[in-house]
C-alpha cells in the first residue's frame, strides 16, 4: 500500500494497522516539507523604514556622548589607586598608557546591512529565524540592534565589558523591546 513505505505492516489488528498508516503518513509529510526560503537583501523602502526605527531607538545616545562615557570609565579603570590617607612619602601615581584595544567606535546601520548582504552573497544564504549574530565589544549595542532590524536572526548577542556602555545598551534594548517595528520585522 502507498501508506506503508517501509514494506507491509506485520501487525494484523486494526489499531496496529492504523498506527502504521499514521506513522507512514507522518513520514511522507516530513519528507514533503519545503525548506525555508533564504532571506533576500532588503529593498530600499524597507531599509529606509528600518533605518528610521534604528535612529529613533538611539536618538538619545549620540556617538560622542557614548564615546565620552567609554573614555571616562576606561580612564578610571586604568588609573593607579589613590594613596591612602596619612600615608607618608606618597609618590605620584605613574603614568598609565591607555589601552587602545578598548577604543570606542561605532558601525552605522548601513554598514551592518552591507556586511550582512556580503555574508549572504559570499558565504551562502541566511534563513529566517536561524543563526546567531554575535558582537564582541558591542559597546552601546548599535550593531546588534541594526543586525536584528536587517535580518531575522534566531538570536542576537552583544558582549561588552564596560558597565557604562552596558547601561546605554540596556536602555536601547528597552526602547527596542517597546518599539513598534515595521511590518515583517521579527524580534530575535
Amino acid at each position: 500500500s502507498r501508506l506503508q513505505p517501509f514494506g507491509p505492516c506485520p501487525l494484523k489488528t486494526l489499531a496496529a494497522r492504523l498506527a502504521c498508516r499514521v506513522a507512514a503518513t507522518m513520514a511522507e509529510e516530513e519528507a514533503a516539507e519545503v525548506p525555508p526560503e533564504p532571506v533576500p537583501p532588503l529593498s530600499e523602502e524597507d531599509l529606509e523604514t528600518r533605518q528610521a526605527c534604528f535612529d529613533e531607538i538611539f536618538a538619545a545616545f549620540t556617538a560622542l556622548e557614548v564615546k565620552q562615557k567609554s573614555m571616562a570609565e576606561r580612564k578610571e579603570k586604568e588609573a593607579a589607586p589613590p594613596a591612602e590617607e596619612g600615608e607618608e612619602g606618597a609618590e605620584k601615581a605613574p603614568e598609565v598608557t591607555p589601552n587602545i584595544a578598548l577604543a570606542y567606535s561605532e558601525v552605522d546601520f548601513q554598514t551592518v546591512n552591507k556586511l550582512i548582504n556580503v555574508v549572504k552573497e559570499k558565504c551562502g544564504p541566511l534563513f529566517p529565524s536561524k543563526g546567531m549574530f554575535l558582537d564582541f565589544g558591542s559597546g552601546a549595542g548599535k550593531s546588534c540592534v541594526a543586525a536584528g532590524l536587517v535580518h531575522p536572526f534566531e538570536k542576537v548577542v552583544g558582549i561588552e565589558t564596560l558597565q557604562s556602555l552596558n547601561d546605554v545598551e540596556a536602555a536601547a534594548l528597552a526602547k527596542y523591546t517597546e518599539a513598534q517595528l515595521p511590518e515583517g520585522v521579527v524580534k530575535p
